[in-house]
């Protein structure tokens, strides 16, 4: 399902961008895929071109991008690196997976997936610092901000 930010992002893509002008380089949006790749693999590429085509507009109005990977199972492999340059730096999403020790495998496979596929410079990695057994790319944290933001909610 598609989040309202990310419908947000989507629909008012012109505005998004203006709202960024202040930054020199962004990286592309992280939108959510489903794990369950029979049923939900339209929508998973769907998201991955939504996130591409907000990169290529921003890209085109002078921002320096970033480009994001993102995948849900295994099956999503096939497609959803698909269009990331090689031998770059690549920002990922780790937010969300502290929790369920599957999540941390799959997330860990689809790292080293990003690895084998791109060869990257360096992965920019959005969430808390953690060891990816095998990686050699080197790894730059983002603390993920946005998680404290809605912790100390207490309408959440």
């Amino acid at each position: 399902m598609i989040t309202n930010l990310e419908l947000r992002q989507w629909t008012r893509l012109d505005q998004t961008i203006f709202n960024l002008k202040d930054y020199r380089s962004i990286m592309c949006p992280d939108h959510s895929l489903f794990i369950e790749e029979d049923m939900y693999s339209f929508l998973n590429k769907q998201s991955i071109y939504r996130s591409r085509f907000a990169g290529a507009c921003c890209q085109v109005r002078g921002f320096d991008v970033i480009p994001t990977a993102s995948w849900g199972g295994a099956d999503s492999f096939e497609y959803c690196f698909e269009g990331l340059p090689e031998n770059s730096v690549i920002a990922l999403c780790g937010i969300g997976i502290d929790f369920c020790r599957n999540a941390q495998n799959l997330w860990e496979y689809g790292v080293r997936e990003v690895e084998a596929r791109l060869s990257p410079k360096s992965l920019i990695i959005c969430g808390n610092e953690r060891k990816v057994p095998g990686l050699r790319t080197p790894i730059m944290f983002i603390p993920p901000h946005i998680v404290k933001k809605f912790k100390n909610r207490k309408d959440v």
